[in-house]
């Protein structure tokens, strides 16, 4: 059974509407989000360099059934309170955030197609640094906004 973890560091951002247009005869895709683009970079780039790196590489992409476990640490506001860890009940939306990564495991090579995902367990939590003492739980938190993904191949 195959597996795959690494983390992408920087801020989340959601893959959200894409908008189709015609240009010059030419069937034209965009985003609505200009971050979108660099995020799912970053992500894709991680994934290939730890892709790189398992010793199992050759058996990539996943053509079988897998199930993505995520943990979104978003950057936290100046005006969150500072002895309480709260969550994130704000935009983006969770669903739109794991759309990104979805995207970005395929074009990464960790599986073929993203209609393999049959199990989503997520998370979406601000980062928390030992300046907050208050709240900072360590080998919880994450001191800087990233992703922590984990695809696991699943026994049919």
């Amino acid at each position: 059974m195959l597996m795959l973890s690494f983390e992408a560091p920087g801020q989340p951002v959601p893959q959200g509407s894409v908008r189709g247009f015609v240009a010059g005869g030419r069937a034209i895709i965009t985003s609505d989000n200009s971050k979108l683009r660099p995020w799912r970079d970053t992500v894709t780039w991680a994934a290939r360099d730890v892709l790189r790196g398992h010793s199992e590489r050759a058996s990539f992409p996943i053509t079988g059934p897998v199930q993505l476990v995520l943990s979104f640490w978003m950057h936290r506001p100046k005006n969150r309170p500072k002895t309480v860890d709260v969550l994130p009940l704000v935009p983006p939306d969770l669903d739109k955030l794991i759309r990104a990564v979805g995207d970005s495991l395929v074009n990464a090579g960790v599986i073929r197609d993203d209609s393999q995902v049959v199990s989503i367990t997520t998370t979406k939590r601000y980062a928390v640094g030992p300046d907050l003492a208050k709240i900072y739980v360590e080998h919880f938190h994450q001191h800087t906004p990233c992703v922590l993904v984990r695809v696991e191949e699943m026994r049919t």
